[in-house]
């Protein structure tokens, strides 16, 4: 509790390290609502909290972590959620379906592990699939453009809230859990292509790979690391215009993630 209240003061401290430009409805309400975004650096969590308006939420974290102190007082504080990685872990299945149902934000990043690639996301996992039609609770997209950094703009869209009422009532099966996992990382896809589309009439690009990120980005994608690095220079990119459902014109260098769940 103490923790949390302090986290609501120092945040707008922070914020001063961590500038970001939030497009969308950047206000959470108090009641259940997961919040997906892709994964791109290991701030998303905090970058997130800083620049929207509301509690901090219930995040996922790795297991092993519960043995180190402080991490593991600071996790129980902030109602975050113990994830056993790489095995069928049904406690934090429990445990996600009991935050949503005490009327909790829970904020996962369905890509599994970080994108190195600036402009295009990994495979979804289904877990969050799974969660959204248990608890059939809300649901809000969020994408940030690239990997954070200190002391330089970052930008952040927030999707509407939206719900997956054309699913509900169907047995939850293998085949289900993938068309529904689909069905959001296509929403998602959107959402960086509005984004793409507005950070593009102001003139921005990415900024350049380093050295380190162009060796990981090779291993992840292999044959396709160079069209992947090519298409992340959106304002090189050849326009193809596409219209989306309110009308706006979108600018897209489309690329499919490669890597392995790890």
């Amino acid at each position: 509790m103490i923790l949390r209240f302090l986290a609501g003061i120092v945040k707008y401290l922070v914020r001063l390290f961590l500038p970001c430009k939030v497009f969308g409805n950047h206000k959470r309400e108090k009641k259940a609502c997961l919040y997906l975004g892709n994964h791109v650096s290991g701030y998303d969590t905090v970058m997130f909290y800083l620049w929207t308006k509301g509690a901090m939420p219930c995040v996922m974290y790795k297991k092993e972590l519960e043995k180190v102190w402080p991490l593991n007082w600071i996790f129980r504080d902030f109602r975050a959620i113990p994830v056993s990685r790489g095995d069928a872990d049904i406690s934090s299945v429990k445990i996600t379906l009991e935050r949503l149902s005490q009327r909790h934000n829970v904020l996962i990043t369905p890509e599994g592990h970080r994108n190195t690639a600036h402009n295009c996301l990994l495979p979804f996992r289904k877990g969050a699939a799974l969660y959204a039609l248990k608890s059939q609770a809300p649901i809000r997209l969020f994408y940030i453009w690239e990997k954070t950094k200190t002391f330089r703009k970052n930008y952040m869209i927030i999707g509407d809230e939206f719900t997956l009422d054309q699913f509900y009532g169907r047995s939850i099966t293998k085949a289900l859990l993938q068309e529904v996992t689909d069905f959001l990382q296509a929403k998602m896809d959107e959402l960086r292509k509005q984004l793409n589309a507005i950070l593009v009439k102001k003139g921005k690009k990415h900024r350049k790979y380093t050295k380190k990120e162009l060796k990981q980005l090779y291993i992840e994608y292999g044959d396709r690391a160079d069209e992947v690095i090519a298409n992340t220079f959106i304002m090189d990119v050849p326009e193809v215009a596409s219209q989306s459902a309110d009308g706006v014109d979108l600018i897209d260098a489309t690329c499919e993630g490669g890597s392995q769940d790890i």
